[in-house]
């Protein structure tokens, strides 16, 4: 980044100047701040965004020795994928898991450093009549029998669950070109699937993922998500989610980081920083989440609605009333009265989440019950799983910490189907996102790097990642 013009007029004394985030600082012998001066930058390109699409575009960028410049208005990178450490435990941003299948996973993320901890394969589904286990008998053969005999959906169901299952894992999702919507829940149903296993598995398994009922999801995004599953175990990094975008900024030059840096505005290649700076730049790259694009740009066009998303937190001195490190699901046929869609413990997954003495407890919540007050969430959340586990066992659990998060994760609408947002605005404005892509870790990975290889292009410079 070069600094092109700084006027001020300073009184011949003696004073240190020192630049932080772009800022002239003016001081006196005594160090006595007289006046901080805002200056004009020029960059080559402009990154407005640090989560994973923006990342994804930086690490790229820097590999071709381009002059760019990173803007992230938190504290922290990593967007929605991001872990606190709160009194020893991980607390990830949201329910999450990492599936290191991901195409574009493979390509950008140093697997073997995560330390992967994994998932018992299928999931524990919790309906009216108790706790039933849909195991994987792909990866668990022996469980092949209490699969067939639990009573989530009928046989027929589980033989077309193990044939999409095995096509999937040994083949390529090709796009459709489908001339209208095709929801996940019409793709079931005319596979012929039960009411029974596309309400106690299908609909709060897919909900957990893409934040939507099956009638809002693109079937495309279901063959994908459901062929990456096929492919590899669901698991958690040791250091929390937090490591995945970590170690993409890892490789990043720290000088070309700003964090807490607000953009107010952007005007042609020309962005208003934190009320008082600004920025020029060869070319723009708004990397940002669907909302925050839109004020940028000034129009809504093309960008989707976001989903919400509320995970609460617990924590336990007691043993977790389920051992076995899997996915609980809320198969009840209620589910209009329950306000769970999920939960799991953690550090039954990966011990390091949670201290040697205590247990984590993650609670995902359904979509229409994240407006309604904390504590009244929490007071719901633990009479609800006093109905499914030992009400003392529950009534034990200590509230740690609650995650909402208002733009979770971008709706696939027919319109955004038929006629997606484009990676590229202008000759130099670039658009990057997952939703520009799919809702997905990988999508956020693919449409950074797409844009990044534009970007390239378009200043000259061959790129193929």
């Amino acid at each position: 980044m070069s600094f092109v013009s700084c006027d001020m007029f300073l009184k011949p004394f003696n004073f240190k100047s020192s630049w932080r985030y772009g800022k002239l600082s003016v001081h006196n012998r005594n160090n006595y701040l007289l006046k901080r001066v805002s200056i004009f930058c020029k960059v080559q390109v402009a990154i407005i965004g640090g989560g994973i699409a923006g990342l994804t575009v930086a690490s790229i960028l820097q590999k071709y020795n381009v002059d760019y410049c990173l803007l992230e208005a938190k504290p922290y990178l990593g967007g929605r994928v991001a872990t606190d450490n709160v009194k020893g435990f991980l607390l990830d941003h949201g329910f999450q898991v990492f599936i290191e299948s991901y195409p574009e996973v493979k390509q950008f993320i140093d697997i073997s450093s995560l330390s992967l901890q994994y998932f018992e394969p299928g999931a524990l589904i919790r309906t009216n009549t108790g706790f039933h286990l849909v195991a994987d008998p792909f990866r668990r053969p022996l469980s092949i029998f209490q699969s067939i005999q639990s009573p989530i959906g009928n046989l027929s169901d589980k033989l077309r669950v193990a044939w999409l299952r095995n096509r999937l894992s040994t083949s390529l999702i090709q796009r459709s070109h489908h001339k209208r919507f095709l929801s996940t829940e019409e793709y079931l149903e005319s596979f012929g699937f039960s009411s029974s296993i596309m309400q106690q598995f299908f609909r709060p398994f897919l909900r957990g993922i893409y934040l939507s009922e099956l009638e809002d999801q693109y079937f495309e995004d279901f063959l994908f998500i459901f062929s990456m599953f096929s492919k590899c175990y669901a698991s958690l990094p040791a250091k929390g989610m937090g490591s995945i975008p970590a170690q993409l900024a890892s490789s990043l030059d720290p000088h070309s980081i700003r964090l807490n840096t607000k953009v107010d505005s952007l005007r042609g290649r020309q962005l208003e920083l934190n009320g008082d700076e600004q920025l020029m730049a060869q070319k723009v790259v708004i990397a940002t989440d669907g909302p925050h694009a839109s004020q940028l740009l000034g129009s809504a066009s093309n960008i989707p609605s976001y989903s919400s998303s509320c995970c609460l937190y617990f924590s336990s001195s007691l043993p977790t009333p389920v051992s076995l490190p899997i996915l609980i699901l809320n198969g009840t046929v209620e589910i209009s009265s329950s306000i769970i869609n999920n939960i799991c413990f953690p550090n039954k997954i990966a011990p390091s989440y949670a201290p040697s003495d205590r247990n984590l407890v993650s609670v995902n919540l359904r979509l229409d019950e994240t407006e309604l007050p904390l504590d009244e969430l929490v007071t719901k959340a633990k009479n609800e799983l006093e109905k499914w586990f030992d009400p003392d066992v529950v009534q034990e659990w200590q509230f740690l910490q609650s995650y909402r998060i208002d733009h979770a994760l971008p709706k696939r609408t027919s319109s955004i189907i038929s006629d997606p947002p484009p990676n590229k605005v202008s000759e130099d404005v670039f658009l990057c996102g997952d939703y520009c892509d799919s809702p997905t870790l990988n999508g956020a990975m693919a449409s950074g790097r797409r844009t990044a290889i534009q970007v390239l292009s378009s200043l000259g410079m061959k790129g193929s990642i």
